[in-house]
């Protein structure tokens, strides 16, 4: 995708129909067809129904959202030449559809998409899309930056293949320089070598910037509305970019590149006295405030989880304005993460047609909304029944 389109243009509807999961954590042999609309997967906990969210983040971004070790998704004892494969069709209205395949073993992963295998991770992004709201979510908000960072790139990655390309040439110049800056410190590695990555550096910082800012002035304008239709209060929330550049407006990209370059090369000497590059898209933030008040330090639960509600519904409004593709609802842990005024009103933002994949110990809690829902019942990783 290039630039930026416009809100309410033409959508093509997208879901996930069907899913097959085989030697995933608990999940020995699970075959399961999902209805457009919203799909409840109930059991008791430690049955599997947060491993099966996790195996459909698999067909998302070909990654899980609990571990960075691959090889633990693979189940317990597993042999040395074990694999964990998952499989899922993707159709569109428009009569487009991918099957898309991970394979996982303690080697590493390979990625099919329509039985034709996929050099780069980055293939993968796109073809499915989706937004993920677990209970880890509060963490987003209340941990350091590289959570917040994660979730931002994880969405900006799946509706604009130019911002995953920037980030991925920045992420590999930058972990060259640390490199460089870690043998200088030693006085190994000559500084024309540390200066020539400046200039990639700058380059890719900019082109992550100037998406980051269109990006996080959307999101933020749409979650402050979507937090002021939820919270019972006059409460305000405003998000803000805290970017490299500290804010500064630029009158064109030229000018922009060159005010990163200036940055990267007059940051070189206290670079090379710390061993590390301390300045960059790789240490920027966004800061929530409510009613003028820091966010983090200041908010209660019920405020947070609030937030980061509100921050999930808006990635999915832009993810199907930007992107022209309705995303796909994943929400776990239904139960412990919303009380009943937060799941009301969560329910009655959700278009009927959005397909949404939700877990909970108590499927009663959705109330008459489970007669028009697909329910899945699962027990020891295993299908006990569908309805």
């Amino acid at each position: 995708m290039n630039g930026w389109p416009e809100s309410g243009g033409c959508k093509i509807d997208m879901r996930l129909q069907s899913i097959s999961i085989r030697n995933f954590r608990n999940l020995e042999s699970l075959e399961l067809e999902f209805s457009s609309g919203l799909n409840v997967i109930h059991g008791l906990n430690g049955q599997g129904k947060t491993n099966l969210l996790e195996a459909m983040f698999y067909l998302v971004t070909g990654r899980s959202f609990r571990t960075h070790q691959d090889g633990a998704v693979l189940p317990l004892g597993a042999a040395a030449d074990a694999v964990a494969a998952i499989e899922g069709l993707v159709i569109r209205e428009n009569g487009g559809r991918n099957r898309l395949r991970v394979a996982i073993s303690r080697q590493g992963k390979r990625i099919l998409i329509d039985e034709k295998p996929v050099a780069q991770l980055a293939g993968l992004w796109g073809r499915l899309r989706a937004v993920l709201f677990t209970p880890d979510d509060l963490m987003i908000l209340k941990d350091g930056p590289a959570l917040r960072r994660r979730m931002i790139d994880i969405t900006l990655s799946q509706i604009d293949a130019g911002y995953l390309a920037a980030l991925q040439n920045y992420s590999r110049a930058l972990r060259q320089r640390n490199l460089l800056l870690r043998d200088a410190e030693e006085r190994r590695a000559p500084r024309d070598q540390i200066l020539a990555f400046n200039a990639p550096l700058a380059q890719w910082g900019a082109a992550i910037h100037e998406k980051r800012r269109r990006f996080l002035h959307d999101l933020g304008e749409r979650a402050a509305r979507l937090y002021a239709g939820i919270a019972p209060s006059s409460e305000t929330l405003e998000l803000e970019y805290r970017d490299a550049l500290h804010g500064k407006k630029f009158s064109s990209p030229e000018a922009a590149l060159t005010a990163w370059r200036k940055m990267m090369d007059g940051n070189i000497e206290t670079d090379i006295r710390r061993g590390q590059t301390l300045r960059g898209a790789h240490r920027e933030d966004m800061r929530l405030e409510l009613s003028g008040r820091d966010l983090r330090q200041f908010g209660s639960q019920g405020q947070l989880r609030t937030a980061m509600l509100s921050l999930r519904l808006a990635e999915l409004e832009l993810m199907r304005d930007w992107s022209g593709e309705p995303a796909i609802l994943m929400l776990d842990d239904l139960a412990s993460e919303l009380d009943a005024p937060r799941r009301n009103q969560l329910f009655t933002r959700l278009d009927a047609g959005l397909q949404t994949i939700l877990t909970t110990i108590d499927p009663e809690l959705l109330g008459s909304r489970l007669e028009n829902a697909r329910t899945i019942h699962l027990q020891d990783g295993r299908l006990i029944s569908t309805d």
